[in-house]
């Protein structure tokens, strides 16, 4: 879905809540450049909580084999970019080792990245309509208590329009 939609928000709500998956669970935020042993010790050091010094893609990805091995695993990887599907494959072999149930949740603007990456279906996220922006609006911009003050809601409805159904 388009930026601000709620991708990432989304995200964070389920990986707050999500259970049965600690402590081989972890966010890592993914944005343009997409180097797979960069993005694998990234994902080590989240999962570990400790610096990761290895310097070999090759170690990397045996390192994080070792510490996913039979065991289940929800890991966020978050705003990707990359469509490449050679750099995917070659960074999503260390997740085969993990237990049933183990998940990878990606957030993504591009509709080709899913397509890439995609083991189940994707879901897209669409914009609000606008009486859906209007009413998280005025439930944050302390609209109910303006007392029915029509100046006030007539320039919150221009706010809403101009948001074009994007949340944040």
């Amino acid at each position: 879905g388009p930026g601000g939609v709620g991708k990432t928000t989304l995200a964070k709500w389920a990986y707050s809540v999500v259970k049965g998956f600690d402590p081989k669970k972890a966010w890592v935020c993914i944005s343009e450049t997409f180097h797979v042993a960069e993005i694998t010790r990234k994902t080590i050091e989240e999962i570990t909580k400790t610096t990761c010094s290895l310097a070999s893609l090759n170690l990397l990805q045996n390192e994080l084999q070792k510490i996913l091995s039979g065991k289940k695993f929800f890991i966020v990887l978050d705003d990707v970019w990359s469509d490449d599907a050679d750099n995917w494959k070659q960074f999503i072999t260390p997740f085969h080792c993990g237990a049933k149930g183990s998940t990878i949740l990606l957030t993504t603007r591009n509709q080709e990245v899913a397509s890439v990456v995609q083991t189940c279906p994707s879901h897209f996220l669409n914009e609000l309509s606008e009486e859906y922006c209007w009413l998280l609006f005025a439930a944050n911009a302390c609209f109910p208590e303006s007392n029915g003050n029509q100046t006030l809601e007539e320039i919150g409805r221009k706010i809403v329009k101009k948001c074009k159904g994007l949340p944040l």
